[in-house]
């Protein structure tokens, strides 16, 4: 049995969105991490999959809250020190890479502009959502889609992590759940794909999907770096197409 080499986000994006997610079966997809030798040609066949005229905008990601609008590299190839992208162009995907760090994809309802998100717990603490958010003019009018991500039942943290949520918010106490292990102190689950949630409904997102997933768990469909280590990379991408 073949197993799938991308999921596509059950949302109901404008027919000129297309969003897919790739798996483990597509192969990794970073420069920094995993099995490094097919990732250039796993880049192209990405790229001549889903029919795009110009490379996806892989970003060099370092857990920061910094967010590229790519209409500013129009003459020049990306490769910039980001956590997200976004943009109004045609053709021109915004992709972010993950191994249990949570993906969003965005768009607005008029199908005019998207973005990729890559937010780790650092990021979401970052104010990496709002940065990309400010990119749309109305929040009521974005549809946000929650890639694969850790699970909230083995995303372990320490006190450190849970103080600096508890800092931002004390309604992302409905994230955080101790662990129930007597050798373990101070030990904590947190459900990243809550503290989006909660995140996003305060800046006036009404439209969240996706969220079902665990990357570790699900060993057959994700990479997951908590998982293995010398984990490979996912990717996340979105795009408007230029013909549909």
């Amino acid at each position: 049995m073949n197993k799938a080499l991308w999921l596509t986000p059950d949302w109901p994006a404008p027919d000129n969105i297309q969003a897919v997610c790739t798996t483990i079966a597509f192969g990794n997809l970073a420069t920094h991490a995993g099995e490094q030798q097919s990732v250039p040609a796993n880049r192209i066949k990405l790229q001549k999959a889903f029919n795009l005229s110009t490379q996806p905008a892989w970003l060099n990601q370092t857990h920061s809250n910094f967010v590229t609008h790519l209409e500013t590299h129009l003459s020049t190839p990306i490769c910039e020190i980001a956590d997200a992208s976004c943009t109004a162009m045609l053709d021109q995907a915004c992709v972010v890479l993950t191994a249990d760090c949570l993906p969003l994809l965005m768009c607005d309802k008029a199908g005019n502009k998207i973005a990729a998100v890559h937010a780790g717990w650092r990021g979401l603490a970052n104010g990496i959502i709002a940065k990309t958010l400010s990119y749309f003019s109305q929040p009521k009018e974005v549809l946000v889609w929650l890639g694969p991500a850790i699970g909230p039942k083995v995303f372990e943290v320490g006190q450190e992590v849970v103080d600096i949520f508890l800092a931002l918010d004390q309604e992302n106490k409905q994230a955080i759940r101790q662990v129930d292990r007597p050798h373990l102190i101070n030990k904590f689950y947190i459900d990243i794909y809550q503290l989006a949630r909660i995140q996003l409904e305060k800046l006036g997102v009404t439209h969240c999907y996706g969220g079902q997933y665990c990357t570790y768990s699900q060993s057959d469909l994700f990479y997951s770096y908590r998982r293995d280590n010398q984990a490979g990379r996912m990717a996340s991408m979105i795009f408007k197409k230029a013909n549909f």
